[in-house]
């Protein structure tokens, strides 16, 4: 157990390296959302386009600038940390800075952000009041989680791991724009980073349980790609207990303010204070976040876990997603009660019954004669879920169905060159709610695109001129997505990491995606413009 007295203590001393001032994104005015899911629909639909376009999403979003996008750069992370205009495009520089015999010279690129709306009608107010110190007139409308790291692939996949890889956890307060709150006593923006392997391996845990085994001294990197999750315990009706969830490890959380009152947690009985972990800011300051226990190890060796409720109620029974297809594949985990999977009792997982259905439409990668194996890799992983939407059958019945993101890549072997593995792309998914949750409807694949886009008819909305992270003008938008030696305009990878509904606005999906492991985007897109994809063409 940490000292409480150094909780949320920022690390680096040097406090000048800060940054004091930010860019803010303005959003734009926007007189309607249906006029690209209009075009989109004409587009999917038009008989030219027998074999769809990866790129379909981020070409018809650009013509018709229905959509609103953030790159951001946590103010946390220090300036000799953060790699400028001159440094983005220089692969010697990117390869060097990555190996100075001084950790903390690295740079540190931030990526895979997922976003955690602070919803009054699901949400107890003790998180909210935690997070906007109870006044009325706060601006704080999200927690933002992001992944960051001294490893990226800003020049392209294949240019190999740092010897001391290292990956950390950002936090970051937005209001309702998706900027960086500031705080208003003290003038600092709400952001921490935190190195949370490093602090659970100082508090004595270990992903390796036996004492004698060489691993068990080694300082690892497995908590990556954490989401932040709000849950409800028993007897609760609205959700009062914050879960953060890294790779197959869970566990309860508590995240405040400076100056936020004293509580107790949910899930904090009183007996396990020395289960407590108070994690150290390692650069920036405003929030604290403390490990209620520690660590619950939910499935061996999981990866790309997404938790949800069934039902039509959001409070309903959890599950936790591991497979988004092949088929579809659950775990029950209500996160009720501490430990959320007992040691030693062996997990059920379920799998949905029904026949997948095909996708909506084609794309380059479907199987040809000549083809002597899949140019993807066969099963989808899960990406981020999932949002309601309203589903109308070939009848023209109305249901609920929930909606989610699977990824899946090109595949890899001896056989095939190196510029053709790691090609990400998506695709949408939409499950009946009720399980076995079967699936309903797919649509074919697609990629999201840069953040480098720019609005030639009022530059001062150029998402890329709003943001302070040179990355979105760097060499990761020479590395464009490749298959079948066809090139789209979209990152070679994308990988989608949050999917949510818009604060009071449900017909407006946040989508939050990483860029070529270099730098985040977060997305608003009209709900209804992504329920095309789902639909069958005509």
């Amino acid at each position: 157990m940490a000292n409480p007295n150094s909780w949320g203590e920022t690390t680096n001393s040097n406090l000048d390296d800060q940054v004091e001032i930010v860019k803010r994104r303005i959003r734009r005015e926007i007189s309607s959302l249906n006029s690209s899911a209009i075009a989109l629909k004409r587009a999917l639909n038009d008989p030219k386009n027998k074999v769809v376009p990866y790129d379909i999403v981020p070409r018809t979003l650009e013509e018709s600038g229905e959509y609103y996008g953030v790159v951001h750069l946590l103010p946390a992370i220090p300036k000799h940390r953060r790699m400028t205009l001159d440094q983005v495009h220089n692969l010697t520089y990117f390869l060097e800075s990555r190996e100075r015999p001084n950790l903390d010279d690295h740079p540190l690129y931030i990526y895979n952000p997922m976003l955690l709306p602070l919803n009054k009608e699901i949400m107890d107010e003790t998180i909210i009041r935690d997070l906007t110190l109870g006044e009325e007139d706060s601006t704080v409308a999200y927690v933002a989680v992001f992944r960051l790291s001294n490893f990226a692939n800003c020049h392209g996949p294949g240019r190999g791991v740092p010897e001391t890889f290292r990956n950390y956890l950002g936090i970051a307060l937005l209001d309702k724009d998706l900027n960086i709150v500031k705080d208003r006593a003290h003038g600092n923006y709400l952001n921490v980073i935190i190195d949370v392997n490093q602090d659970l391996f100082d508090a004595n845990w270990n992903y390796c349980k036996i004492p004698k085994h060489p691993e068990f001294s080694l300082l690892k990197q497995w908590m990556q790609d954490c989401q932040l999750i709000a849950a409800h315990p028993k007897l609760s009706k609205t959700r009062n207990q914050l879960i953060l969830l890294c790779n197959e490890y869970a566990w309860p959380v508590l995240l405040q303010r400076e100056r936020a009152p004293t509580r107790v947690a949910p899930m904090d009985d009183g007996k396990h204070d020395k289960s407590k972990i108070y994690f150290k800011n390692k650069y920036g300051r405003g929030l604290h976040l403390t490990a209620i226990r520690h660590p619950n190890e939910l499935l061996e060796y999981g990866k790309n876990l997404h938790f949800f409720t069934a039902g039509a109620d959001a409070n309903g029974p959890g599950f936790l997603e591991i497979w988004a297809a092949g088929p579809h594949t659950v775990l029950p985990v209500t996160f009720e009660g501490y430990p959320f999977v007992r040691p030693g009792v062996p997990p059920r997982p379920m799998e949905s019954k029904a026949p997948e259905p095909n996708a909506s439409y084609v794309t380059l990668d479907a199987r040809r004669p000549e083809d002597t194996g899949d140019v993807l890799r066969d099963r989808d992983n899960g990406s981020a879920c999932c949002v309601p939407i309203i589903w109308r059958d070939g009848s023209g019945h109305k249901r609920k169905l929930l909606m989610g993101v699977s990824h899946t890549k090109t595949r890899r072997g001896k056989a095939i060159k190196k510029s053709k593995m790691y090609n990400y792309v998506s695709r949408l998914y939409a499950f009946d709610p009720i399980p076995p949750f079967d699936i309903i409807a797919r649509s074919g694949y697609f990629c999201l695109g840069f953040g480098l886009n720019k609005f030639l008819d009022n530059p001062q909305h150029d998402e890329a001129e709003q943001s302070d992270n040179d990355q979105v003008w760097g060499a990761t938008n020479e590395y464009k997505l490749n298959v079948r030696d066809d090139f789209f305009e979209c990152p070679r990878i994308h990988f989608v990491s949050g999917i949510t509904e818009k604060i009071d606005d449900p017909d407006t999906v946040v989508i939050s995606y990483g860029i070529n492991d270099c730098y985040p985007r977060v997305l608003e897109v009209s709900k209804n413009f992504l329920v095309q994809l789902l639909l069958p063409r005509n």
